[in-house]
């Protein structure tokens, strides 16, 4: 789960350095998050699987502030920042912070 996690973020990264969109787009978050759903229903050891369903939930999420991202008009009339922003900013870091909870309490974690 954390090895494919890494890979997505990997390849959304070398999508957005290329100018190339598709890297990022809906479908594909959605099939990241639909993935690490399917991960952690499959991990049997409790406290691993409870921080494996954390981090599904918040790649829901993660798609979710992505739609808004996109439905979003690209110009902003003023110097306020956009609250999608927020939320990703958001999402994102309580993402990374489960992240290392999980990698934590896998065996053989950091």
């Amino acid at each position: 789960m954390i090895d494919y996690n890494k890979a997505f973020d990997a390849s959304v990264q070398a999508s957005a350095d290329a100018g190339d969109p598709s890297g990022s787009s809906r479908p594909r978050y959605q099939q990241w998050a639909a993935q690490l759903h399917q991960y952690a229903d499959e991990i049997s050891d409790e406290a691993v699987a409870e921080q494996a369903d954390k981090l599904a939930v918040l790649a829901d999420q993660t798609v979710g502030v992505v739609e808004r991202v996109r439905a979003e008009p690209t110009e902003l009339d003023s110097q306020a920042m956009p609250r999608y922003a927020q939320d990703y900013a958001r999402v994102g870091q309580e993402f990374h912070r489960n992240l290392v909870a999980l990698d934590q309490a896998c065996p053989g974690g950091s």
